[in-house]
């Protein structure tokens, strides 16, 4: 019965589990990751879409762009105890593509009404579940960065010459399906075994507003709001020869993002080539689901009653669910700069700088789900050029972009000397590097 179960289990669990959001942590397109991602009121072309819909018609023409990016972490962890059970768990490299696209609508339209559209694409699995055990030591923020595809879409409205709105949609997916079998405990096999599982977008609202109240400022306001990835796996398992059936549900939320809203400043000092821009973020984190996988384990049947088990074999036993109790995040408040320099008409340098506080309380007990303040300054060069062939009348960008996030050591001391694994500290850095190639139409 126990060899049974335990088969039972891994064939289950095997699909493992997907991960959180690339643009959140590292921008979107090279202007604004090299900017420190300050793009609330600065964003002029496809990135936009997800920094605020509603400067999508500042580019007067279709802009479009592609590029790879990169993230290395250098993370460590110092702990007192170390346990096969609890090894820690090491953030990998990671990369992945981003591109989009943005255009004015078909028509009259397209006078005022601009359509855009942003990707990130993971070099990898196109979509990945995993969540690990809460006691497990590792870094709650990148590891569960981005493992799955990323796709944000949205129209921006020119209502007059200072005043734009716009609106759109930021997409993931979630899986959710079960699984029927029957369990032929004598012979050790599944003489029946099916499985139905789907994957469903997850839809979540963007929204944007831009004031031009003088020449060369903008002011701005942007909404994104919640989104995951939920995971809903219930299977059975009839036991033959007996009236006995095996419930196993695995079920979880991971990738959750809060909602966020955003504000933003942006000033072209006059008479001179500079582009000052300023972002705070206020990110409703104390609305997180618990991340933890649950899994719950039950057998039932008439003939487990007549035996008197039914409940005993249960799992987990009332007092041993090990969740998080709600309002276990914090609400952050984080700060981004960025400034633009360009002294010729193509070329280009950027800079910037941003902080993203952690959400996540210092670990005392049974939990190690890490996290650190992280200042991340950002580097890019910007180059701009007509095609020498004059095939295309607009004009290509190469921008590139390298990023350091630096990750101060955080100690977290456990309130009881039984903790299996005990007092840790956490910390490191992460290298990001990017490059994008783009065009703006036009003549």
């Amino acid at each position: 019965m126990k060899r049974a179960w335990l088969v039972f289990f891994v064939v289950l669990c095997s699909a493992r589990s997907a991960h959180a959001n690339w643009f959140d942590l590292f921008g979107v397109g090279g202007r604004g990751a090299a900017m420190g991602s300050a793009m609330t009121a600065a964003a002029d072309d496809w990135t936009a879409t997800y920094y605020n819909p509603a400067l999508l018609t500042l580019a007067p023409t279709p802009t479009f762009g592609f590029g790879y990016a990169l993230m290395a972490p250098k993370l460590d962890m110092a702990l007192i105890n170390t346990s096969p059970a609890y090894e820690p768990r090491q953030t990998q490299f990671q990369s992945g593509i981003n591109a989009g696209f943005s255009m004015p609508m078909p028509g009259r339209l397209g006078e005022r009404l601009h359509m855009g559209l942003v990707a990130f694409i993971p070099i990898g699995p196109l979509v990945r579940v995993r969540m690990i055990d809460s006691s497990m030591p590792h870094f709650f923020a990148y590891d569960y960065a981005p493992g799955t595809f990323v796709i944000s879409t949205a129209l921006g409205l020119e209502i007059t010459e200072w005043l734009r709105v716009g609106f759109g949609v930021h997409i993931l997916a979630s899986l959710v399906g079960g699984a029927d079998m029957s369990l032929d405990i004598a012979n050790g096999r599944f003489p029946l075994k099916n499985m139905d599982a789907a994957l469903f977008i997850t839809p979540s609202p963007t929204a944007g507003i831009a004031v031009t109240p003088v020449a060369g400022l903008s002011l701005a306001v942007s909404y994104r709001g919640q989104i995951s990835v939920d995971v809903n796996i219930p299977a059975k398992a009839h036991i033959e020869g007996l009236a006995a059936d095996l419930d196993l549900n695995i079920s979880g939320t991971t990738q959750w993002k809060p909602h966020q809203i955003n504000f933003g400043a942006a000033y072209m000092i006059p008479k001179f080539p500079l582009l000052l821009a300023v972002d705070c973020t206020y990110a409703l984190w104390s609305l997180a689901p618990d991340p933890t996988l649950q899994v719950a384990l039950a057998l039932t049947g008439d003939d487990i009653a007549r035996l008197g088990l039914l409940g005993v074999l249960d799992a987990p036993t009332p007092g041993n669910e090990r969740k998080l109790p709600p309002g276990y995040f914090s609400n952050t408040f984080s700060f981004r700069a960025g400034a633009e320099y360009r002294a010729i008409d193509w070329f280009a340098i950027r800079a910037g700088y941003n902080l993203r506080p952690s959400h996540v309380p210092v670990q005392t007990s049974g939990t190690n789900l890490l996290d650190n303040d992280t200042h991340t300054l950002s580097l890019g060069l910007g180059f701009r050029f007509k095609d020498a062939t004059k095939f295309f009348t607009g004009y290509f960008s190469i921008d590139t972009t390298a990023q350091l996030g630096l990750l101060p050591q955080r100690q977290h001391i456990k309130d009881t000397a039984d903790d299996p694994v005990g007092d840790l500290s956490a910390g490191g850095s992460l290298f990001n590097f990017s490059v994008m190639l783009s065009y703006l139409f036009g003549p």
